[in-house]
Protein backbone atom coordinates (compact mmCIF):
# COMPACT_ATOMS: atom_id res chain seq x y z
CA UNK A 1 0.00 0.00 0.00
CA UNK A 2 2.75 2.47 1.25
CA UNK A 3 4.81 1.40 -1.65
CA UNK A 4 2.02 1.87 -4.75
CA UNK A 5 1.38 5.16 -2.90
CA UNK A 6 4.78 6.66 -3.03
CA UNK A 7 5.06 5.52 -6.58
CA UNK A 8 1.83 7.45 -7.51
CA UNK A 9 2.77 9.71 -9.93
CA UNK A 10 1.18 12.50 -8.37
CA UNK A 11 3.93 11.98 -5.53
CA UNK A 12 6.57 11.34 -7.94
CA UNK A 13 5.91 14.58 -9.30
CA UNK A 14 5.97 16.50 -6.02
CA UNK A 15 9.19 14.63 -5.21
CA UNK A 16 10.88 16.16 -8.73
CA UNK A 17 9.90 19.22 -8.09
CA UNK A 18 10.97 19.59 -4.46
CA UNK A 19 14.18 18.33 -5.51
CA UNK A 20 14.26 21.15 -8.30
CA UNK A 21 13.71 23.77 -5.99
CA UNK A 22 16.24 22.39 -3.70
CA UNK A 23 18.65 22.87 -6.31
CA UNK A 24 17.70 26.09 -7.60
CA UNK A 25 17.48 27.58 -3.59
CA UNK A 26 21.15 25.92 -3.96
CA UNK A 27 22.45 27.49 -7.10
CA UNK A 28 21.15 30.77 -5.53
CA UNK A 29 22.73 30.47 -2.37
CA UNK A 30 25.97 29.61 -3.97
CA UNK A 31 25.46 32.44 -6.33
CA UNK A 32 25.83 34.65 -3.04
CA UNK A 33 28.44 33.45 -1.14
CA UNK A 34 30.61 33.63 -4.42
CA UNK A 35 29.77 37.37 -4.64
CA UNK A 36 30.47 37.98 -0.96
CA UNK A 37 33.47 36.22 -1.06
CA UNK A 38 34.89 38.42 -3.94
CA UNK A 39 33.99 41.52 -2.82
CA UNK A 40 35.68 40.57 0.90
CA UNK A 41 38.85 39.82 -1.17
CA UNK A 42 38.84 42.32 -3.73
CA UNK A 43 42.04 45.01 -2.38
CA UNK A 44 42.31 42.77 1.19
CA UNK A 45 45.79 43.16 1.13
CA UNK A 46 46.06 46.97 -0.23
CA UNK A 47 45.79 49.36 2.54
CA UNK A 48 47.84 49.19 5.44
CA UNK A 49 46.93 47.49 8.60
CA UNK A 50 45.65 50.27 10.98
CA UNK A 51 46.38 50.81 14.57
CA UNK A 52 43.43 47.98 16.09
CA UNK A 53 44.96 45.63 13.43
CA UNK A 54 48.52 45.75 14.41
CA UNK A 55 47.35 45.16 17.80
CA UNK A 56 45.28 42.42 16.56
CA UNK A 57 48.89 40.97 15.30
CA UNK A 58 50.88 41.97 18.23
CA UNK A 59 48.66 40.24 20.73
CA UNK A 60 48.89 36.88 18.74
CA UNK A 61 52.60 36.90 17.93
CA UNK A 62 53.20 35.95 21.45
CA UNK A 63 55.41 33.42 21.59
CA UNK A 64 52.72 30.87 23.71
CA UNK A 65 49.29 30.68 23.92
CA UNK A 66 49.42 32.03 27.85
CA UNK A 67 51.71 35.07 26.95
CA UNK A 68 48.96 35.87 23.85
CA UNK A 69 46.54 35.80 26.91
CA UNK A 70 48.51 38.31 29.27
CA UNK A 71 49.25 40.10 26.87
CA UNK A 72 45.69 41.19 25.85
CA UNK A 73 45.11 41.11 29.56
CA UNK A 74 47.51 44.14 29.79
CA UNK A 75 46.63 45.86 26.66
CA UNK A 76 43.30 45.22 25.07
CA UNK A 77 39.64 45.48 26.28
CA UNK A 78 38.40 42.22 24.60
CA UNK A 79 38.47 38.60 25.79
CA UNK A 80 41.81 36.87 24.26
CA UNK A 81 39.54 34.33 22.18
CA UNK A 82 39.85 36.12 18.86
CA UNK A 83 43.55 36.56 19.49
CA UNK A 84 44.13 33.09 20.24
CA UNK A 85 42.72 31.94 16.91
CA UNK A 86 44.83 34.47 15.59
CA UNK A 87 47.95 33.56 17.14
CA UNK A 88 47.22 29.76 15.41
CA UNK A 89 46.41 31.06 12.12
CA UNK A 90 49.29 32.96 12.09
CA UNK A 91 51.90 29.75 12.99
CA UNK A 92 49.95 28.62 9.94
CA UNK A 93 49.76 31.39 7.35
CA UNK A 94 52.38 33.79 8.42
CA UNK A 95 51.58 37.54 9.36
CA UNK A 96 51.37 39.45 6.15
CA UNK A 97 48.63 42.15 5.45
CA UNK A 98 46.55 39.79 3.08
CA UNK A 99 47.18 36.29 5.75
CA UNK A 100 45.76 37.99 8.97
CA UNK A 101 42.95 39.47 7.39
CA UNK A 102 41.55 36.50 5.29
CA UNK A 103 40.77 34.83 8.67
CA UNK A 104 37.69 37.40 8.75
CA UNK A 105 36.65 37.08 5.39
CA UNK A 106 36.48 33.35 5.62
CA UNK A 107 34.24 33.90 8.85
CA UNK A 108 32.41 36.85 7.00
CA UNK A 109 31.69 34.28 4.33
CA UNK A 110 30.65 31.70 6.32
CA UNK A 111 28.19 34.14 7.94
CA UNK A 112 26.66 34.50 4.71
CA UNK A 113 25.33 30.35 5.05
CA UNK A 114 24.88 30.47 8.66
CA UNK A 115 22.78 33.33 8.36
CA UNK A 116 20.31 31.57 5.51
CA UNK A 117 20.29 28.38 7.73
CA UNK A 118 18.85 30.40 10.64
CA UNK A 119 16.57 32.51 8.69
CA UNK A 120 15.36 29.30 7.14
CA UNK A 121 14.25 27.95 10.70
CA UNK A 122 11.12 30.56 10.74
CA UNK A 123 10.64 31.99 7.10
CA UNK A 124 10.76 31.40 3.53
CA UNK A 125 13.77 30.25 1.48
CA UNK A 126 13.10 33.15 -0.78
CA UNK A 127 13.03 35.72 2.97
CA UNK A 128 16.46 33.56 3.40
CA UNK A 129 18.05 34.00 0.04
CA UNK A 130 17.54 37.64 0.50
CA UNK A 131 18.79 38.27 4.24
CA UNK A 132 21.75 36.37 3.18
CA UNK A 133 22.09 38.81 0.01
CA UNK A 134 21.74 42.01 1.90
CA UNK A 135 24.52 40.34 4.53
CA UNK A 136 26.98 39.70 1.34
CA UNK A 137 26.78 42.99 -0.48
CA UNK A 138 26.46 45.71 2.96
CA UNK A 139 29.46 47.59 2.46
CA UNK A 140 29.85 47.48 6.12
CA UNK A 141 30.07 43.62 6.39
CA UNK A 142 32.70 43.96 3.79
CA UNK A 143 34.85 46.26 5.28
CA UNK A 144 34.79 44.41 8.65
CA UNK A 145 35.38 41.48 7.22
CA UNK A 146 38.69 43.05 5.60
CA UNK A 147 39.71 43.57 9.12
CA UNK A 148 42.20 41.86 11.30
CA UNK A 149 39.79 42.31 14.33
CA UNK A 150 37.36 40.30 16.34
CA UNK A 151 33.62 41.68 14.49
CA UNK A 152 33.53 39.09 11.80
CA UNK A 153 34.10 35.75 13.85
CA UNK A 154 32.00 37.09 16.90
CA UNK A 155 29.51 37.75 13.89
CA UNK A 156 29.36 33.81 13.28
CA UNK A 157 29.76 33.03 16.97
CA UNK A 158 26.65 34.72 17.59
CA UNK A 159 24.88 33.06 14.13
CA UNK A 160 26.12 30.14 15.50
CA UNK A 161 24.73 30.10 19.25
CA UNK A 162 21.35 31.54 17.72
CA UNK A 163 21.23 28.87 15.12
CA UNK A 164 21.48 26.15 18.09
CA UNK A 165 19.60 28.18 20.37
CA UNK A 166 16.64 27.91 17.98
CA UNK A 167 16.79 24.00 17.65
CA UNK A 168 17.38 23.28 20.87
CA UNK A 169 14.52 25.92 22.84
CA UNK A 170 12.52 26.78 19.81
CA UNK A 171 11.35 24.36 17.06
CA UNK A 172 12.32 20.57 17.49
CA UNK A 173 14.54 20.66 20.62
CA UNK A 174 17.30 18.28 21.05
CA UNK A 175 19.49 17.73 23.72
CA UNK A 176 22.29 18.03 21.40
CA UNK A 177 21.46 21.35 19.98
CA UNK A 178 21.39 22.33 23.45
CA UNK A 179 25.38 21.56 24.56
CA UNK A 180 26.36 22.86 21.49
CA UNK A 181 24.39 25.84 22.14
CA UNK A 182 26.05 26.15 25.60
CA UNK A 183 29.49 25.73 23.58
CA UNK A 184 29.18 28.16 20.95
CA UNK A 185 28.12 30.76 24.01
CA UNK A 186 30.99 30.37 25.48
CA UNK A 187 33.19 31.22 22.74
CA UNK A 188 30.74 33.87 21.96
CA UNK A 189 31.57 35.26 25.50
CA UNK A 190 35.31 34.43 25.23
CA UNK A 191 35.54 36.61 21.91
CA UNK A 192 33.48 39.42 22.83
CA UNK A 193 31.94 40.80 26.17
CA UNK A 194 29.01 42.18 24.44
CA UNK A 195 27.88 38.39 23.89
CA UNK A 196 25.78 39.35 27.26
CA UNK A 197 23.83 41.31 24.88
CA UNK A 198 22.66 37.95 22.85
CA UNK A 199 21.88 36.51 26.20
CA UNK A 200 19.39 39.05 26.86
CA UNK A 201 18.51 38.73 23.23
CA UNK A 202 17.22 35.19 23.96
CA UNK A 203 15.24 35.85 27.22
CA UNK A 204 13.25 38.20 24.66
CA UNK A 205 12.44 35.74 22.81
CA UNK A 206 11.32 33.21 24.85
CA UNK A 207 9.38 35.77 26.73
CA UNK A 208 7.96 36.92 23.55
CA UNK A 209 6.75 33.54 22.50
CA UNK A 210 6.18 32.55 26.04
CA UNK A 211 8.31 29.69 26.00
CA UNK A 212 9.67 28.02 29.65
CA UNK A 213 13.11 29.51 30.21
CA UNK A 214 13.78 27.40 33.58
CA UNK A 215 16.00 25.02 31.11
CA UNK A 216 17.69 27.59 28.88
CA UNK A 217 18.59 30.34 31.91
CA UNK A 218 20.46 26.83 33.64
CA UNK A 219 21.97 26.07 30.46
CA UNK A 220 23.03 29.77 30.66
CA UNK A 221 24.28 29.80 33.62
CA UNK A 222 26.37 27.35 33.20
CA UNK A 223 27.70 29.33 30.00
CA UNK A 224 28.23 31.94 32.61
CA UNK A 225 30.22 30.15 34.97
CA UNK A 226 32.56 28.30 32.57
CA UNK A 227 33.13 31.53 31.35
CA UNK A 228 34.35 33.06 35.04
CA UNK A 229 37.81 33.63 34.29
CA UNK A 230 37.14 36.05 32.28
CA UNK A 231 36.02 38.09 35.53
CA UNK A 232 40.12 38.34 36.59
CA UNK A 233 40.60 39.81 32.83
CA UNK A 234 38.60 42.62 32.55
CA UNK A 235 38.57 44.38 35.84
CA UNK A 236 41.92 44.58 34.72
CA UNK A 237 40.93 45.72 31.54
CA UNK A 238 38.37 48.03 32.26
CA UNK A 239 40.66 50.03 35.07
CA UNK A 240 43.42 50.68 32.49
CA UNK A 241 41.13 51.16 29.22
CA UNK A 242 38.75 53.28 30.81
CA UNK A 243 41.79 55.64 32.01
CA UNK A 244 41.30 59.18 30.03
CA UNK A 245 39.00 57.87 27.53
CA UNK A 246 36.45 60.61 28.67
CA UNK A 247 38.99 63.27 28.37
CA UNK A 248 39.57 62.29 24.89
CA UNK A 249 35.91 62.01 23.87
CA UNK A 250 35.09 65.68 25.00
CA UNK A 251 38.45 66.92 22.84
CA UNK A 252 36.29 64.84 19.89
CA UNK A 253 33.19 66.89 20.60
CA UNK A 254 31.53 64.80 22.14
CA UNK A 255 28.63 65.94 25.43
CA UNK A 256 29.98 65.75 28.94
CA UNK A 257 26.96 63.26 29.72
CA UNK A 258 27.94 60.45 27.41
CA UNK A 259 31.87 61.25 27.28
CA UNK A 260 31.25 60.53 31.16
CA UNK A 261 29.98 56.94 30.22
CA UNK A 262 33.76 56.17 29.32
CA UNK A 263 34.01 52.57 27.76
CA UNK A 264 30.48 52.04 28.00
CA UNK A 265 29.91 54.65 25.15
CA UNK A 266 30.74 51.88 22.48
CA UNK A 267 28.51 49.54 24.35
CA UNK A 268 25.47 52.04 23.90
CA UNK A 269 23.68 50.46 21.02
CA UNK A 270 23.86 47.36 22.24
CA UNK A 271 22.40 49.30 25.48
CA UNK A 272 19.96 50.78 23.95
CA UNK A 273 18.62 47.45 22.28
CA UNK A 274 18.78 45.86 25.48
CA UNK A 275 16.37 48.85 26.58
CA UNK A 276 14.16 48.59 23.33
CA UNK A 277 13.67 44.57 23.61
CA UNK A 278 12.35 44.93 27.29
CA UNK A 279 10.09 47.89 25.96
CA UNK A 280 8.64 45.39 23.45
CA UNK A 281 7.89 42.86 26.29
CA UNK A 282 5.54 45.56 28.63
CA UNK A 283 4.06 46.56 25.36
CA UNK A 284 3.79 43.20 23.58
CA UNK A 285 0.09 44.21 21.93
CA UNK A 286 1.09 47.18 20.42
CA UNK A 287 4.14 45.90 19.34
CA UNK A 288 2.80 43.42 17.09
CA UNK A 289 1.04 46.09 14.94
CA UNK A 290 4.50 48.41 14.80
CA UNK A 291 6.16 45.36 13.43
CA UNK A 292 3.92 44.57 10.78
CA UNK A 293 5.17 48.29 8.73
CA UNK A 294 2.61 49.24 5.97
CA UNK A 295 4.72 48.38 2.74
CA UNK A 296 4.25 52.17 1.78
CA UNK A 297 6.00 52.94 4.51
CA UNK A 298 8.64 50.26 4.49
CA UNK A 299 9.45 51.44 1.07
CA UNK A 300 9.86 55.22 2.33
CA UNK A 301 11.80 53.84 4.92
CA UNK A 302 14.14 52.17 2.41
CA UNK A 303 14.48 55.39 0.02
CA UNK A 304 15.58 57.75 3.30
CA UNK A 305 17.80 54.89 4.12
CA UNK A 306 19.69 54.61 0.90
CA UNK A 307 20.15 58.09 0.63
CA UNK A 308 21.41 58.43 4.07
CA UNK A 309 23.82 55.41 3.57
CA UNK A 310 25.08 56.89 0.29
CA UNK A 311 25.49 60.59 2.22
CA UNK A 312 27.40 58.83 5.10
CA UNK A 313 29.57 56.79 2.68
CA UNK A 314 30.82 60.42 1.46
CA UNK A 315 30.86 62.46 4.83
CA UNK A 316 30.41 63.20 8.48
CA UNK A 317 27.50 63.51 10.08
CA UNK A 318 26.90 65.78 13.01
CA UNK A 319 23.87 67.30 14.49
CA UNK A 320 23.13 70.05 16.52
CA UNK A 321 27.08 70.32 16.91
CA UNK A 322 27.23 66.76 18.10
CA UNK A 323 29.39 64.59 16.19
CA UNK A 324 27.20 61.65 15.37
CA UNK A 325 29.24 59.91 12.58
CA UNK A 326 32.91 61.80 13.61
CA UNK A 327 34.35 59.70 10.09
CA UNK A 328 32.33 58.45 7.25
CA UNK A 329 30.97 55.11 7.64
CA UNK A 330 33.82 53.86 5.14
CA UNK A 331 36.36 54.12 7.94
CA UNK A 332 37.39 51.55 10.07
CA UNK A 333 36.95 53.09 13.06
CA UNK A 334 33.09 54.25 12.39
CA UNK A 335 31.94 53.22 15.94
CA UNK A 336 29.35 51.00 14.61
CA UNK A 337 31.91 48.13 14.47
CA UNK A 338 31.41 47.52 18.23
CA UNK A 339 27.31 46.23 17.69
CA UNK A 340 27.73 45.12 14.43
CA UNK A 341 26.92 41.64 15.43
CA UNK A 342 23.21 42.74 15.64
CA UNK A 343 23.35 44.07 12.24
CA UNK A 344 22.05 40.45 10.90
CA UNK A 345 18.68 41.16 13.20
CA UNK A 346 18.20 43.86 10.35
CA UNK A 347 19.15 42.00 7.31
CA UNK A 348 16.21 39.35 8.65
CA UNK A 349 13.70 41.97 9.09
CA UNK A 350 14.14 44.05 5.82
CA UNK A 351 14.53 40.59 3.83
CA UNK A 352 10.89 39.81 5.25
CA UNK A 353 9.20 42.65 4.49
CA UNK A 354 10.73 42.57 0.94
CA UNK A 355 9.91 38.88 0.52
CA UNK A 356 5.88 40.80 1.55
CA UNK A 357 5.71 42.58 -1.55
CA UNK A 358 4.94 42.13 -4.88
CA UNK A 359 6.84 41.19 -7.83
CA UNK A 360 7.56 44.78 -9.32
CA UNK A 361 7.90 46.38 -5.51
CA UNK A 362 10.42 43.96 -4.52
CA UNK A 363 12.48 44.03 -7.88
CA UNK A 364 12.52 48.41 -7.14
CA UNK A 365 13.66 48.09 -3.75
CA UNK A 366 16.12 45.20 -3.92
CA UNK A 367 17.65 47.62 -7.16
CA UNK A 368 17.44 50.70 -4.82
CA UNK A 369 19.40 49.13 -1.73
CA UNK A 370 22.19 46.75 -3.83
CA UNK A 371 22.85 50.01 -6.27
CA UNK A 372 23.31 51.97 -2.92
CA UNK A 373 25.46 49.06 -1.43
CA UNK A 374 27.45 49.45 -5.10
CA UNK A 375 28.14 53.12 -4.84
CA UNK A 376 28.82 52.88 -0.75
CA UNK A 377 31.47 49.46 -2.18
CA UNK A 378 32.60 51.94 -4.79
CA UNK A 379 34.03 54.46 -2.44
CA UNK A 380 35.38 51.90 0.27
CA UNK A 381 37.55 50.31 -2.84
CA UNK A 382 38.34 53.78 -4.72
CA UNK A 383 39.49 55.92 -1.57
CA UNK A 384 42.24 55.45 1.28
CA UNK A 385 40.40 54.80 4.58
CA UNK A 386 43.25 54.13 7.13
CA UNK A 387 46.39 55.28 7.31
CA UNK A 388 48.64 55.18 5.01
CA UNK A 389 51.67 53.51 6.69
CA UNK A 390 53.06 51.81 3.11
CA UNK A 391 52.90 54.83 1.47
CA UNK A 392 54.54 57.11 3.73
CA UNK A 393 57.14 54.49 4.75
CA UNK A 394 57.83 53.95 0.86
CA UNK A 395 58.03 57.72 0.68
CA UNK A 396 60.92 57.94 3.18
CA UNK A 397 62.78 54.45 1.57
CA UNK A 398 62.79 56.76 -1.41
CA UNK A 399 63.77 59.84 -0.51
CA UNK A 400 66.52 58.36 2.03
CA UNK A 401 67.99 56.79 -0.85
CA UNK A 402 70.58 53.99 0.47
CA UNK A 403 71.03 55.66 3.54
CA UNK A 404 71.17 52.69 6.21
CA UNK A 405 68.28 52.68 9.48
CA UNK A 406 67.26 56.46 8.95
CA UNK A 407 66.76 58.51 12.40
CA UNK A 408 62.79 58.62 12.56
CA UNK A 409 61.64 60.79 15.20
CA UNK A 410 57.92 59.09 15.69
CA UNK A 411 55.30 61.26 17.60
CA UNK A 412 52.17 59.68 19.34
CA UNK A 413 54.69 56.52 19.86
CA UNK A 414 54.87 53.83 22.64
CA UNK A 415 51.89 51.97 21.27
CA UNK A 416 50.32 50.86 17.59
CA UNK A 417 52.34 53.07 16.05
CA UNK A 418 55.47 52.55 16.81
CA UNK A 419 54.22 49.15 15.55
CA UNK A 420 52.81 50.07 12.29
CA UNK A 421 56.05 51.77 11.48
CA UNK A 422 58.78 48.86 12.34
CA UNK A 423 56.48 46.92 10.61
CA UNK A 424 56.29 49.03 7.05
CA UNK A 425 60.20 50.13 7.99
CA UNK A 426 61.94 47.58 9.82
CA UNK A 427 65.32 49.27 9.41
CA UNK A 428 64.36 52.97 10.95
CA UNK A 429 66.04 53.75 14.25
CA UNK A 430 63.14 55.01 16.14
CA UNK A 431 62.56 57.87 18.86
CA UNK A 432 59.24 57.76 20.15
CA UNK A 433 58.92 61.56 21.04
CA UNK A 434 55.95 61.27 23.38
CA UNK A 435 55.16 58.23 25.58
CA UNK A 436 51.49 57.43 26.67
CA UNK A 437 50.20 56.32 29.88
CA UNK A 438 46.59 56.58 29.14
CA UNK A 439 44.53 57.71 26.33
CA UNK A 440 45.03 61.34 27.10
CA UNK A 441 48.26 61.67 29.36
CA UNK A 442 51.61 61.77 28.13
CA UNK A 443 55.25 62.18 28.71
CA UNK A 444 57.20 64.19 25.91
CA UNK A 445 61.17 64.20 25.59
CA UNK A 446 62.41 67.37 26.58
CA UNK A 447 63.14 69.62 23.85
CA UNK A 448 66.93 69.83 24.63
CA UNK A 449 67.41 66.64 24.85
CA UNK A 450 65.78 65.92 21.62
CA UNK A 451 67.91 68.71 19.71
CA UNK A 452 71.04 67.03 21.03
CA UNK A 453 69.78 63.78 20.05
CA UNK A 454 69.72 64.67 16.12
CA UNK A 455 72.68 67.16 16.18
CA UNK A 456 74.36 66.66 13.36
CA UNK A 457 72.43 64.40 11.57
CA UNK A 458 69.20 64.08 8.70
CA UNK A 459 66.90 62.73 10.62
CA UNK A 460 62.55 62.25 9.88
CA UNK A 461 59.73 63.55 12.16
CA UNK A 462 56.85 61.20 11.49
CA UNK A 463 53.22 62.54 13.23
CA UNK A 464 50.40 60.57 13.04
CA UNK A 465 47.32 60.83 15.50
CA UNK A 466 48.99 63.34 17.32
CA UNK A 467 46.31 65.08 18.86
CA UNK A 468 47.73 65.82 22.06
CA UNK A 469 50.56 67.81 20.70
CA UNK A 470 49.12 68.97 17.29
CA UNK A 471 52.06 70.69 14.63
CA UNK A 472 54.52 71.57 18.35
CA UNK A 473 56.99 69.34 17.33
CA UNK A 474 56.95 70.37 13.29
CA UNK A 475 57.48 73.81 14.50
CA UNK A 476 60.30 73.19 17.11
CA UNK A 477 62.24 71.69 14.26
CA UNK A 478 61.14 73.84 12.06
CA UNK A 479 62.87 76.62 14.05
CA UNK A 480 66.21 74.62 14.43
CA UNK A 481 66.44 72.98 11.33
CA UNK A 482 66.35 72.58 7.42
CA UNK A 483 63.69 70.58 6.17
CA UNK A 484 64.09 69.28 2.84
CA UNK A 485 61.45 66.92 2.26
CA UNK A 486 57.61 66.74 3.45
CA UNK A 487 55.33 64.12 2.03
CA UNK A 488 51.35 64.41 3.70
CA UNK A 489 49.77 61.21 3.04
CA UNK A 490 46.42 60.29 4.04
CA UNK A 491 46.72 59.77 7.88
CA UNK A 492 50.13 60.00 8.42
CA UNK A 493 52.66 62.75 7.72
CA UNK A 494 56.28 62.89 7.47
CA UNK A 495 59.13 65.31 7.13
CA UNK A 496 62.83 65.04 6.77
CA UNK A 497 65.35 67.57 8.12
CA UNK A 498 68.73 68.34 7.92
CA UNK A 499 71.03 69.82 10.65
CA UNK A 500 72.34 73.63 10.53
CA UNK A 501 75.83 74.43 12.18
CA UNK A 502 74.76 77.00 13.86
CA UNK A 503 75.83 77.35 18.02
CA UNK A 504 72.58 79.03 19.37
CA UNK A 505 69.63 76.91 18.97
CA UNK A 506 66.44 78.69 19.94
CA UNK A 507 64.29 76.29 21.86
CA UNK A 508 60.49 76.49 21.47
CA UNK A 509 60.94 75.17 25.79
CA UNK A 510 61.39 72.40 27.50
CA UNK A 511 58.38 70.12 27.90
Amino acid sequence: MNLQTSRHPLNLYKRRENLRVMRRELAFLIVIVLIGGILRIVDLGTESLWNDEILSVDHASQPTAADVVEHVKNREAAPPGHYLVLHYWILLFGDADFSVRLLSVLFSVASIVLLYIVTRLYFSERTALIAALLFATSMSQVLYAQEARLYSMFTFLVLMTTYFFFRGFMVRTHILHRVLYVVALIAALYTNYLAVVVIVFYGFLLLWNRRATLRWMMLTACALLLSAPLAFIVADQFARANGGLSEVLLSYGVPQAIAGLGLFVFAMPSVLFCLMLGGMILLRNKMRSWLILPNWCFVVLVVVFCFVYAYLSLYPLSLLSVPVFRVPITNSYFLIRHSLFLAPLLYVWAAWKINSLDRKTVAVVLGMILVTQAFSLGVFYTTITKPDWKGAMAFVERQSGYEMHPLMLLDRGGGSNTLLLERYYSDADVVDLTLYSSRSEFYQIPDDILIEKVRGRSFWLVLSKNHGTGDYYKDLLDKNFERSFSGEIYGVNVYQYRSLTIDNLKYAGSS
